[in-house]
């Protein structure tokens, strides 16, 4: 509106601040015309190193930033819409108006009506966090959370009819661009986004069934899920590490997921009361909600050596664990450094031509904690030993699930059979 000056500033621009120490911030508008002064504050927060203050826009360092921008630009539109309707209506115009005026063209504080979507998630996560493992419950509170932030940040309905193929399509780049995920990490809130939307309408709260169009799709990109043979593990257990103490640790904790089956979040947290007459003796914690029986693990290899190595720690019988992602980083040095590797095919999502494309990778630059568990459940496997007894071991329901972590390669396959030809033919 003429004679309305819209300005944007930093809350905080951290003028004084190092460039490591500067945190975010958020973009206020300001406006003015003479004696009146009002300042909006708006959802979007940067850094002051991500803030070009000449152009009042936000940086293209900043992940995401054309959208910043884009509602940057929304939220000055909207105030002059405001500003001009008000002095059409003959309204005074105030902080207050103007506040309340502007969350309600962009969608926030407003009370949420019983068609809410965001509302119906809010109430399904609560009513599963009893039936649902830990880790699903935790994928889905994530995945509420960025729901809520891209709502807030495109001012999207939350209404369920409006969680169309456009809603899918616009979240899917919100996740890729402004949040850089990776294609299997979109795809699992998109995969929540969908459980969402089909528990909603089995319980018939709307007619809204977009979500079952083919291109309101989960993606997936195929990556190389290898194991570790029981020669490269002693390989692993073999190199010398006394001279890099962290590694010495990440690559036995590592090698005591090799050796018993467990889970990242099972065997990182092992006491020594779980040490029960050469056994351990643990409730799994992915499955603590609904099995609370616990499974029972022989002490194989070298695991009495490691835990032996650790004893006169108090209360655990390994020493403190890195973070997941951090023990994934470190494990990759180890099998480096213990020279495992060997060359393997790793499928790649391809952005440009919406498919997959393998090249050749050091099998060390793929190991994570997962491998461990997958590496046990293989060799036991390629051991010839039962497969129930396996599944008791690794804590497996179903055949089905325990099969997906079988990583032998189609020679491992027909080295089985040839032998197994061979023995029935000597018989």
């Amino acid at each position: 509106m003429a004679g309305y000056n819209y300005h944007y500033y930093l809350e905080d621009a951290q003028s004084s601040a190092k460039k490591n120490e500067y945190k975010d911030t958020t973009v206020i508008l300001f406006i003015r015309q003479r004696q009146f002064k009002i300042k909006y504050r708006t959802s979007v927060k940067v850094r002051p190193d991500q803030w070009e203050p000449s152009k009042q826009e936000v940086k293209r360092n900043k992940v995401g930033y054309a959208s910043f921008n884009d509602y940057l630009e929304a939220v000055k539109r909207f105030a002059q819409e405001v500003f001009l309707e008000k002095s059409k209506a003959g309204i005074p115009l105030n902080h207050i108006v103007v506040k309340k005026a502007l969350d309600k063209k962009l969608g926030l504080n407003q009370p949420q009506s019983e068609n809410n979507f965001l509302k119906f998630i809010d109430q399904f996560i609560d009513e599963s966090s009893v039936t649902r493992e830990v880790n699903t419950i935790k994928g889905y509170k994530t995945t509420l959370a960025h729901l809520k932030e891209f709502v807030r940040t495109s001012g999207a309905s939350v209404e369920f009819d409006a969680v169309n193929l456009d809603f899918y399509n616009k979240f899917l780049v919100f996740l890729r661009k402004e949040k850089a995920h990776s294609v299997n990490s979109a795809g699992k809130n998109i995969k929540n986004l969908k459980v969402f939307l089909h528990e909603s309408y089995d319980r018939q709260l709307h007619t809204n069934n977009s979500f079952s169009n083919r291109k309101f799709k989960t993606i997936e990109e195929q990556t190389q899920s290898i194991f570790l043979t029981m020669q490269e593990i002693d390989k692993m257990y073999a190199e010398d590490f006394s001279d890099n103490p962290k590694l010495d640790r990440v690559r036995d904790i590592f090698l005591i997921g090799c050796l018993t089956g467990l889970r990242f979040s099972d065997f990182s947290k092992l006491e020594k009361g779980s040490i029960k007459s050469g056994y351990i003796e643990i409730v799994p914690q992915k499955t603590k909600g609904v099995s609370p029986n616990p499974i029972a693990i022989p002490l194989l290899g070298a695991a009495p050596k490691i835990f032996e190595k650790y004893s006169t720690l108090a209360g655990a019988i390994l020493p403190r664990v890195p973070s997941n992602q951090k023990m994934n980083e470190y494990i990759k040095e180890v099998g480096k450094l213990a020279k495992v590797n060997e060359m393997v095919l790793n499928p790649r999502y391809n952005e440009s031509n919406q498919g997959t494309e393998e090249r050749l990778v050091p099998k060390y630059s793929l190991i994570t904690t997962h491998t461990a568990r997958r590496s046990f459940a293989t060799n036991a496997y390629l051991m010839d030993l039962k497969t129930i007894d396996i599944m008791r071991v690794t804590g497996h329901k179903t055949e089905g699930a325990f099969m997906k972590y079988i990583k032998m390669s189609n020679k491992d396959a027909a080295d089985r059979i040839k032998e197994g030809w061979n023995d029935n033919n000597k018989k």
